[in-house]
């Protein structure tokens, strides 16, 4: 298992990959797009992709 904290301001990149991507707000908000669709994240919040490719 790897964890990697996200930088705040990094460019999004459009990418596939083999393994699972778990996403948790600490604090704050942030937008997550996911193809066409955009999911407001807050606070507490979880959020597991699992887009292979």
């Amino acid at each position: 298992m790897k964890i990697v904290k996200h930088n705040r301001y990094t460019t999004p990149l459009t990418h596939n990959h083999d393994f699972y991507e778990m996403f948790y707000v600490l604090e704050g908000e942030f937008t997550q797009s996911i193809g066409n669709q955009r999911f407001l994240m807050q606070t507490g919040d979880v959020l597991f992709i699992t887009h292979f490719m």
